[in-house]
């Protein structure tokens, strides 16, 4: 037995207005907005947090900084992985 949109609607639950609506739609978009604004602010490191820990090496192997993101990436696939 299938139930009309009528009978459905009459169990408790009532429709949202559109002011709720509106005001709840503009609540995720500035949820959106703060977390893109999060992402673009940090930054990714530039040092090899592996290589910082090790303290055998020597200071200036330690704290090299490359010069792009995807450098560190290969440094970091081919010394540690």
């Amino acid at each position: 037995m299938r139930l009309s949109w009528l009978e459905r609607s009459s169990h408790g639950v009532t429709p949202s207005s559109k002011n709720e609506e509106d005001s709840q739609l503009s609540l995720n978009k500035n949820a959106l907005e703060a977390a893109k604004v999060a992402v673009y602010k940090e930054k990714r490191p530039t040092i090899c947090f592996i290589c910082l820990g090790n303290q055998s090496l020597p200071a200036d192997v330690r704290t090299h900084a490359f010069y792009t993101l995807g450098d560190l990436s290969k440094h970091f696939k081919r010394k540690h992985l």
